[in-house]
């Protein structure tokens, strides 16, 4: 598993030397460190690269490509030093190691009868109507968060309740700590949903592996963090588009005493995670774009499916009211974290995994 965190950073550095050792990584990193930094800036996409503005959004091209230089976000280095801890977490050992080690853990959880969950109940919804829309709901904002896997707004529009014309910023390409995106208005279900692709191409892959913990205090709970890439993710979406969508909230209003339209983030895995943390941000003003956007902090909510855990336990909770996270039975992506990699790790030297590996190929054997 060494040479695979050295092949992953090796291909996030755009490189094509072939690295053997942690030890030859740092000096190759120290020696094209300049290279490497100018490499990926000229790979970064800029705010109009593959972005599709529709509608009443059409804007100026030249000022969205400075704004994008003005919020590039950390450099390949920082990110490089968030992922050091998963390479670690990784283990030195190999590969075989790792693969029978798993298979002689988890023999040894079965013949324990450890549980795969924490005992407790789950609720359960009522029946009736309010279980059946409930459901509806959760469906509808699955095929949403869905729909930013799309290749194009029309085929988004063409799985959705949304309506082409009213998709107004479609921007598949993704870049480092920069997922895919979309924002549309629902006018039936008076929203304007705004839609985060998850892992799909490499560089989303760079900010899954970017996690280490960054801090989010919250009021009353300063030792708050949340995952380093995501983080960054979250933000720099919020900078691309959260004064559109005040605005765009703003122009919605209607007269009186209608209802104002609200915003709906959805996203699946790495979408998911970085739609919760915009809530949050939002939500609990987390930082200074969030806070100083017009967008109603009450009027803000999330849907998450498969979401990786990315959040210290007291800002999951604050969260509580406002998202919603749909996990499938023992998913592993909503349970893998840097923190539970260790656990992992610690647990696997516990375990004889040469005397498993006897054990397999003895089974084999008697199996023929």
């Amino acid at each position: 598993m060494k040479r695979v965190g050295a092949y992953l950073l090796r291909l996030a550095a755009g490189g094509s030397e072939q690295l053997s050792s942690g030890t030859e990584l740092a000096a190759w990193l120290g020696k094209r460190r300049g290279w490497v930094v100018s490499a990926w800036g000229s790979r970064q996409p800029s705010a109009s690269h593959g972005r599709h503005v529709t509608g009443r959004r059409s804007r100026d091209v030249a000022s969205g490509a400075a704004a994008a230089d003005e919020s590039a976000g950390p450099s390949l280095m920082a990110v490089l030093g968030a992922m050091a801890g998963v390479m670690r977490g990784l283990g030195t050992s190999g590969l075989g190691p790792f693969t029978f080690g798993l298979q002689a853990l988890g023999r040894k959880h079965e013949e324990q009868g450890v549980q795969d969950h924490p005992p407790g109940t789950v609720p359960l919804l009522p029946g009736g109507p309010v279980a059946l829309a409930e459901a509806e709901r959760l469906l509808e904002a699955m095929e949403l968060a869905h729909g930013a896997y799309r290749k194009s707004a029309a085929a988004l529009a063409a799985t959705t309740c949304l309506r082409v014309q009213h998709v107004r910023v479609w921007r598949p390409q993704s870049g480092r700590l920069q997922p895919g995106y979309y924002v549309a208005v629902d006018h039936p279900g008076r929203r304007v949903v705004w839609g985060i692709r998850g892992t799909l191409a490499f560089s989303d892959l760079i900010t899954d592996l970017a996690m280490a913990a960054h801090p989010l205090p919250l009021r009353g709970a300063p030792d708050a963090a949340a995952h380093w890439g995501m983080t960054h993710a979250a933000h720099w979406l919020l900078q691309q588009e959260a004064q559109h969508v005040a605005a765009l909230l703003r122009s919605l209003r209607g007269p009186g005493g209608s209802a104002p339209y609200r915003l709906e983030l959805v996203g699946h895995s790495l979408g998911g995670s970085v739609a919760a943390l915009m809530a949050a941000m939002l939500r609990e003003g987390l930082v200074e774009v969030g806070r100083s956007e017009d967008v109603p902090p009450h009027l803000v909510s999330c849907i998450a499916f498969a979401p990786p855990a990315v959040m210290s336990p007291c800002l999951a909770a604050a969260c509580r009211p406002y998202v919603t996270s749909v996990v499938l039975n023992h998913d592993v992506v909503p349970r893998f974290n840097a923190h539970s990699l260790a656990l992992l790790q610690q647990e696997l030297q516990g375990v004889d995994w040469f005397a498993e590996l006897q054990r397999t190929v003895m089974e084999h054997t008697m199996m023929r």
